[in-house]
């Protein structure tokens, strides 16, 4: 399901429906009378406000493009891409993933791990596209679309929510609290060298976990977990799906001096649990394994 979005705000609300994940593309066509360029795609005038009301959960997170963008760049199997999209030294805006001389694509990733709305459950996006999105380099018949990737077979346990908090310049020792996690990541669009890092080191704090990784820790998880040619100061430090770590704690040591805002994010996948969604997996998976016997010749 593809829908193209309206300049300004525009909300789209979904019920009884069954999605894999969703996410905007946008599509750049480069004006040809001007230069496309990696400042045409301001990523911090594209902001998506997401509402969910599923079972007896019910929870909001919104966010800028820039983690997201950043964050999906490094969950690409092309080891290319984070370089091809080519972020700006600011870390704020960007060009693209290029698709020969007429296209230029950008995925922005919103909810994945599965959905399925049920009865008076409800998913609803709020897109402001700003305008300055596009710049001087991008044709004026860009778009922007909301794309739901449906699919049949989703069995859901948990509300998996993206949460991006921002890292400011007047705060060195942030903390952060979550009841329970799935990820957690430092993402830094800006930064490409370890002299000018925000991220002096991450405290991670829970039921099972007590750990803390300086700056040669992160330096060496760079290089061994994040896929990609070009790597900036970012990290990746859990990623547990679908299990889920409780009562996180989570405490930064930040170069304040270093911190460009808008480009330094905290990311974790908050992890919303309920009993009745925990129920509904569980029936929901005994039905799929059942018609799945069934289409095979077996009966129980």
């Amino acid at each position: 399901m593809k829908t193209q979005l309206r300049i300004g705000s525009d909300t789209k609300k979904f019920k009884a429906i069954s999605f894999k994940r969703a996410y905007l593309l946008v599509q750049s066509i480069p004006n040809v009378s001007a230069t496309f360029t990696n400042k045409d795609l301001d990523l911090t005038k594209l902001r998506t406000t997401i509402q969910v009301k599923q079972a007896d959960v019910n929870d909001s997170t919104s966010f800028d493009a820039v983690a997201p963008t950043l964050l999906n760049a490094y969950r690409q199997e092309n080891t290319e891409y984070l370089k091809s999209i080519s972020f700006d030294t600011n870390g704020l805006t960007c060009k693209g993933y290029e698709r020969g001389k007429d296209l230029a694509t950008l995925t922005i990733p919103l909810l994945w791990g599965g959905y399925i709305l049920k009865g008076n459950d409800e998913i609803s996006f709020s897109i402001d596209i700003i305008p300055g999105f596009f710049g001087a380099g991008v044709d004026a018949n860009s778009s922007v679309y909301l794309v739901l990737e449906q699919d049949a077979d989703i069995v859901q346990t948990d509300v998996n929510l993206p949460i991006y908090y921002p890292i400011t310049s007047d705060k060195s020792s942030p903390s952060f609290n979550e009841k329970a996690v799935s990820e957690c990541w430092f993402l830094d669009s800006s930064s490409n060298e370890f002299i000018t890092t925000s991220l002096n080191a991450l405290e991670f704090r829970s039921d099972f976990i007590n750990d803390r990784f300086d700056s040669v820790t992160m330096t060496e998880l760079r290089s061994k977990d994040l896929n990609q040619s070009e790597i900036k100061m970012s990290n990746k430090f859990y990623n547990v799906e679908p299990s889920a770590l409780p009562d996180v704690e989570i405490n930064l040591d930040v170069v304040t001096s270093n911190v460009k805002i808008g480009a330094q994010f905290l990311f974790v996948s908050r992890v919303c649990m309920s009993s009745d969604m925990t129920n509904r997996a569980v029936s929901h998976a005994r039905k799929v394994n059942k018609n799945k016997a069934y289409l095979r010749g077996v009966k129980y």
